[in-house]
């Protein structure tokens, strides 16, 4: 499995703006576990470049990266609630939502809950037509 191990290696991408050339955010694959074939998705993206449909493209490509490449079962990821955008997104690209972790994160200004989101690969596949 090139580029990932079962000691939970990153891979990180950069989302680069085809337009000017500029790096406008990132996206990676970690928490990689081979015996279950899953592993968790995070992104970033430049606020001047928030909803203009580039998170979206990215991830799904990263997304098909991952199931095609890495032969992935399931990914996953963790957003803050009140991140709207990046629910809804998720939702967009065919995760569930498979419920909240209360006060799961600690940061200086106090606990913080998190979604829990689950995408199957058949379930990705079956969305884009591929058997």
């Amino acid at each position: 499995m090139c580029g990932l191990t079962a000691a939970g290696e990153t891979l990180q991408f950069v989302i680069v703006e085809l337009k000017t050339g500029w790096t406008i955010g990132s996206c990676l694959i970690f928490r990689y576990d081979k015996q279950s074939a899953r592993a968790e998705i995070d992104y970033v993206m430049r606020r001047t470049h928030w909803k203009q449909g580039y998170t979206h493209e990215a991830i799904s490509a990263l997304i098909s990266h991952a199931f095609k490449v890495y032969k992935l079962r399931r990914l996953e990821a963790e957003v803050d609630p009140a991140n709207i955008a990046s629910n809804n997104l998720l939702t967009k690209l065919g995760f569930s939502c498979e419920g909240c972790l209360r006060q799961h994160w600690y940061a200086q200004d106090g606990n913080y809950d998190t979604n829990i989101y689950g995408l199957l690969r058949d379930k990705w596949l079956a969305k884009r037509g591929i058997a």
